[in-house]
């Protein structure tokens, strides 16, 4: 599981690998909050 990690300075991502970190937790938790940070869209 990857959690974000919240009150960080801006341009700052923070995540926390808790046990095991699969493709599909990837895909939901830190490509779109890597796009959102970048003020893009979300591949679909």
């Amino acid at each position: 599981m990857i959690r974000l990690i919240e009150g960080l300075p801006g341009g700052v991502i923070g995540i926390e690998a808790i046990g095991t970190v699969t493709a599909d937790d990837d895909r939901a938790v830190v490509t779109p909050e890597l796009h959102r940070s970048r003020g893009s869209a979300s591949p679909s």
